[in-house]
C-alpha cells in the first residue's frame, strides 16, 4: 500500500490519500499527505489516530506519511467524511 500511496503521490501532487485494505484477517490503512499540506497543519500521523481511534484500532507516523490498523470496519465510513469534511474546513 504504501507503494501504491507514493504512485497516487506522485500523480496527483497537492493531496491527502488515505487507502483501506482488508486482507481477509486484518484492516490496514496508509495515509499521504503532501508536504504543501502538511505546512498548513495536517498531518497524516493525526489521520491514523483518528480513524484508529474511531475504529479500535492502532496507528502513527510522520507528518506526511502514517499507518495503522483497525478492528472494526463500521464505523470507517463515517470517520473518513469526517476527516474530509475537517479538511475542506
Amino acid at each position: 500500500m504504501k507503494n501504491a500511496c507514493e504512485k497516487f503521490s506522485s500523480k496527483l501532487g497537492s493531496s491527502v490519500i488515505v487507502l483501506t485494505t482488508f486482507d481477509g484477517e486484518k484492516i490496514s490503512v496508509v495515509v499521504k499527505v503532501s508536504d504543501d499540506i502538511v505546512a498548513k497543519g495536517i498531518k497524516a500521523g493525526e489521520i491514523v489516530n483518528k480513524i484508529a481511534t474511531a475504529c479500535e484500532g492502532r496507528g502513527g507516523g510522520r507528518p506526511n506519511f502514517a499507518q495503522g490498523g483497525v478492528k472494526d470496519a463500521s464505523m470507517l465510513d463515517d470517520i473518513l467524511a469526517k476527516i474530509e469534511a475537517d479538511i475542506k474546513g
